[in-house]
């Protein structure tokens, strides 16, 4: 399982990789599903986060988080990513703490 799960986050992270690159040279647009991926690269790559447990989607440069994670500092680090990605207008939160319902 644990082999499954670390292959998914490779390639997630070469597809955030390759759309980015794209992007870059395509004059720093970038289309929903670009951002999409950097969002899911940069909480791949944040060792406070589980990439398993935040869903991203992406419309019209809104990205929306779900999901449920460890703990609010979680929520708080995943808001600060996405927010950090170019081109995003906005964030929607709709993450959750692990047993807080």
């Amino acid at each position: 399982m644990d082999q499954a799960v670390d292959k998914a986050e490779k390639k997630i992270e070469a597809a955030g990789d390759a759309l980015s690159d794209k992007a870059v040279k395509a004059g720093d647009y970038m289309d929903d599903s670009a951002i999409t991926a950097k969002v899911k690269a940069g909480i791949l790559g944040d060792q406070l986060l589980k990439v398993t447990q935040i869903n991203v989607t992406t419309k019209d440069g809104v990205v929306n988080l779900s999901g449920v994670v460890d703990s609010q500092q979680g929520i708080d680090r995943a808001l600060e990513i996405a927010r950090s990605v170019e081109h995003v207008k906005s964030v929607g939160n709709n993450l959750e703490v692990k047993g807080a319902r």
